[in-house]
């Protein structure tokens, strides 16, 4: 293969062709000998070594096909989501007063618009203003229970609660788009209130759009005191989020541990459990194919697991008390502290390794590896023991799609650029796919196989594809 960088700016913008460098165990860069031209003794002994070592070491630096800009879009800051079939990004007109919120679906290839849908209601309405921040209690505390808030920057105050842990304008499923807000009936929805609220005495409104068409498929109305969480979305996510593939399920509960889950295809009901009374610090969640409750008494904490669908308990385990943030971690749950990360056993319910280090990013089953999380330095780590295998430090996580098996990694460069790379989670292969100036340290950024997605910061969307 022949790599090489795209580059821009200045008179114009063209594809650098540059040497092809494979590096076999990314943990050890080194730096290659001059090519003489001559051919290589021993091919057949070679590629013998190569194979074997692309087997026991870290991934494999493959050279990618030559990276070409697509288009570019604006969105609002951090807020985008990819898949293989369209780009899903916000747009916002402030001229009116409250300002008007678009939902965009747009094809990767040309980023025309597929379809638009005008989003309404309070939570999109405070996304196009300047002067909110959002605020989310989680793990919950006996003072504030769950909620996400938004509050006024320029007096501090709570202005709107939502009873969730995180409050996007959208959730991308398989087949829907869903978006969550305010039920419309409910003749309180636009009064907003300066006291404490949680939320939980308002109604909300869920509504399911084809992803296809943008065509509405099933509304449902969640009545004063219910709490909801969709699988895989964390906590204090904001804008558009992506569900983890195969996951086309949402939950609802209610403090008396009343739990229900749904099909988003479709709006049915799969499963009913009673979980018990819930106190403030209680909550559930859905987690890749698991839904976690958590239980804290006076006299004790809890979690358990349940299967979404028959809702039948798996297990039950009584941990030490930690205040911890819960993800899919591979096989594992991953227990997310200020200062550390907990491996949790899905199988027994127990604890089996604990990381001194930053979080790591969220995965789907059967990954064989863990990769720190947004920002961070390329680490690997075994989901089974929580031990470092390998990585190259020189790669930063750009990525910010959880449980996706593709990464987006960007190695910095002189001028503010960065070479861009895609780590394969399945293949344990980086791929170099070339240079992108600018590249702020802020940029975001997501890959569903056919492109590479990425937001700078202040709202400008770029795609490239690799060829």
């Amino acid at each position: 293969m022949i790599g090489g960088e795209w580059v821009g700016g200045g008179g114009g913008r063209g594809w650098r062709v540059a040497a092809t460098v494979i590096e076999l165990d990314i943990s050890q860069p080194w730096t290659p000998e001059p090519s003489t031209g001559r051919r290589a003794p021993f091919l057949g002994a070679a590629f013998l070594t190569l194979v074997v070592t692309v087997i026991l070491t870290g991934p494999a630096l493959t050279a990618g096909r030559p990276f070409a800009f697509a288009w570019r879009a604006h969105t609002l800051p951090g807020q985008f989501w990819a898949t293989a079939r369209s780009v899903f990004t916000i747009d916002v007109d402030r001229s009116a007063d409250p300002g008007i919120t678009t939902l965009i679906a747009r094809d990767p290839g040309r980023g025309a618009p597929q379809w638009t849908a005008r989003l309404t209601g309070p939570l999109a309405a405070h996304y196009t203003t300047e002067n909110h921040l959002l605020l989310t209690d989680f793990p919950p505390t006996f003072e504030q229970g769950l909620r996400s808030t938004f509050m006024d920057t320029r007096n501090g105050l709570p202005v709107r609660a939502y009873p969730t842990s995180s409050i996007p304008l959208a959730y991308v499923a398989d087949e829907v788009i869903v978006l969550i807000d305010r039920d419309p009936e409910d003749r309180e929805v636009a009064e907003p209130r300066r006291t404490e609220e949680t939320g939980l005495d308002r109604a909300h409104l869920v509504e399911a759009r084809d992803v296809r068409t943008g065509a509405v498929r099933w509304t449902r109305r969640l009545a004063r005191g219910t709490m909801w969480h969709l699988p895989g979305v964390m906590p204090g996510s904001e804008g558009i989020v992506g569900l983890p593939p195969g996951e086309n399920w949402m939950l609802t509960y209610t403090a008396e541990g009343l739990v229900r889950t749904w099909d988003l295809n479709n709006g049915d009901a799969l499963g009913t459990a009673l979980v018990g009374p819930l106190s403030r610090q209680s909550y559930v969640l859905a987690l890749p194919g698991t839904l976690l409750v958590r239980i804290k008494t006076p006299a004790e904490a809890s979690l358990a697991a349940y299967d979404p669908r028959a809702m039948l308990r798996r297990w039950r385990y009584m941990p030490r008390e930690l205040f911890a943030t819960p993800s899919g971690c591979g096989t594992l749950i991953c227990l997310h502290t200020d200062r550390s990360t907990w491996g949790l056993d899905v199988r027994t319910g127990r604890l089996t390794w604990r990381l001194e280090r930053p979080r790591l990013r969220p995965s789907p089953p059967g990954v064989p590896a863990l990769v720190p999380a947004f920002g961070e330095q390329l680490v690997l780590f075994d989901p089974e023991t929580g031990r470092r295998r390998s990585g190259d430090e020189t790669w930063r996580v750009a990525d910010a799609a959880p449980y996706n098996t593709q990464v987006v990694l960007a190695r910095p460069g002189s001028g503010g650029s960065a070479v861009i790379g895609l780590l394969d989670l399945v293949a344990n292969t980086v791929r170099r796919l070339g240079t992108v100036t600018p590249f702020p340290l802020a940029s975001q950024c997501v890959s569903p196989g056919n492109a590479v997605v990425c937001e700078d910061g202040e709202g400008l969307l770029r795609v490239w594809h690799p060829r």
